[in-house]
């Protein structure tokens, strides 16, 4: 069994080019071998809860690790057909889920609305998971759930049809900026308790770093300090279960669905069925931000030094609070479980440092701020990180005249980075 879970867990890194999805936490030994759990979809269906449930892969692989195996397929699907086909025998509106027992033996119902529900049903039908995500005591004495969920394949490819940053520079008639040009940026006075979100014992790292990221980046370019909630976010992709969430689908989210303030909606709220129709619309307001892929580390200083910000993933793990006398972080970025913003770097000895917010409270820290620097090996960049960008200057009609300068004034972090080509 123990083999088994160690090749399950490898198949799926071999999927992921860059960072791997959380180790499942122990396994239930007491569990049915050979079961198939089969979510068979309509992927049309624009549904928050439903999208999410598909794309939980936290959830899925820790069935997979408990020894069964699972496929969400797409009602045309060619794979599907014979789903289908019983879901039609058996009078089952799709999306339904399905229990295909070692015998051939076909349990069909519909697809119940959230991740607990679903587990409820596999239980009962003899197909355990493995136990949630796993957690981490942190250096302040608070236990933290780790919550990134690493891209599946539908997600990883939703991503490659996105224009990544270096992509969005070079159609601007920009480039990446090079090193040798590179300067420290540093916002001190963005290192306040209000700048800092907790997510408390949520495995809601994802919402509250992209909340953070949007408040720090529209102080950065307007100087305007407004709190974002990232209960709001999470509550719109954690498919009604606190068990994590995907970075791509909280910046999709925030494009379609804006981003509510801290005041409006926060802890203990996590779950979109509590979020007023009021605060919805309010948030609808506030679509401030658009996304690019980050896949490189000279993508993601380019996007520091031009005043943006970053939202990547890290590994916590023995390392990742191991801080030495600068403040830097000794985490290497083997697979992701936790999400971070990068918004500022340094060059600190002979390599450049990034510096990190964390969403674990201010008293989190070597600086004691909720801050840290990392190193570019401690950032999980490929797979799933991304440029927080400001739309209001992407999407001005004179953008097509808009360069990036490399005058040696272009990376002071007080200034404006952005010249309108004469």
């Amino acid at each position: 069994m123990k083999n088994r879970i160690s090749l399950l867990i490898l198949s799926v890194a071999a999927i992921l080019s860059g960072c791997n999805s959380p180790k499942p936490g122990p396994v239930d030994p007491n569990v049915t071998k050979g079961m198939k759990v089969i979510v068979l979809d309509d992927f049309s269906i624009e549904d928050p809860a439903l999208g999410a449930i598909r794309r939980n892969l936290g959830f899925w692989e820790t069935v997979k690790a408990a020894g069964g195996t699972y496929k969400i397929l797409d009602k045309g699907n060619p794979a599907a057909e014979p789903y289908k086909a019983v879901c039609e025998k058996q009078k089952v509106a799709i999306p339904a889920l399905i229990i295909e027992k070692p015998n051939g033996k076909m349990i069909v119902g519909k697809l119940p609305a959230t991740i607990e529900e679903i587990d409820k049903i596999l239980k009962k039908n003899g197909v355990k998971s493995a136990r949630g995500p796993p957690e981490h005591t942190d250096s302040t004495g608070e236990v933290r759930k780790l919550g990134v969920i690493a891209p599946d394949e539908e997600a990883i490819k939703r991503r490659k049809k996105m224009k990544s940053f270096g992509q969005f520079l070079k159609e601007e008639g920009a480039g990446l900026i090079p090193s040798e040009k590179w300067q420290d940026v540093l916002y001190p006075q963005t290192d306040k308790p209000e700048f800092v979100l907790d997510q408390g014992q949520t495995s809601g790292c994802v919402g509250w770093s992209d909340a953070g990221a949007e408040t720090t980046l529209e102080y950065i370019l307007t100087g305007v300090l407004a709190v974002k909630s990232g209960a709001f976010r999470y509550a719109h992709i954690n498919g009604n279960s606190d068990s994590g969430a995907m970075i791509l689908d909280s910046m999709e989210s925030g494009l379609k669905h804006g981003s509510a303030l801290k005041s409006e909606f926060d802890r203990p709220q996590i779950y979109y069925r509590q979020i007023p129709e009021s605060v919805k619309q309010s948030a609808l307001k506030r679509r401030f931000l658009k996304a690019y892929p980050v896949n490189t580390v000279e993508e993601l200083a380019t996007a520091i030094q031009l005043g943006f910000v970053v939202q990547a993933g890290v590994q916590v793990d023995g390392n990742f609070e191991r801080f030495d006398s600068n403040g830097i972080s000794a985490a290497r970025g083997k697979y992701a479980n936790h999400s971070i913003y990068i918004y500022g770097m340094q060059k600190i000895g002979d390599r450049w440092r990034y510096k990190m917010r964390n969403s674990w409270g201010f008293n989190w820290g070597p600086f004691r701020n909720g801050s840290c620097f990392l190193n570019p090996e401690g950032i999980c960049i490929e797979g799933d990180a991304f440029v927080h960008a400001d739309s209001s200057w992407i999407d001005t009609p004179a953008k097509k005249s808009i360069r990036i300068s490399d005058s040696e004034g272009l990376n002071h972090a007080n200034d404006l980075r952005f010249v309108v080509a004469q």
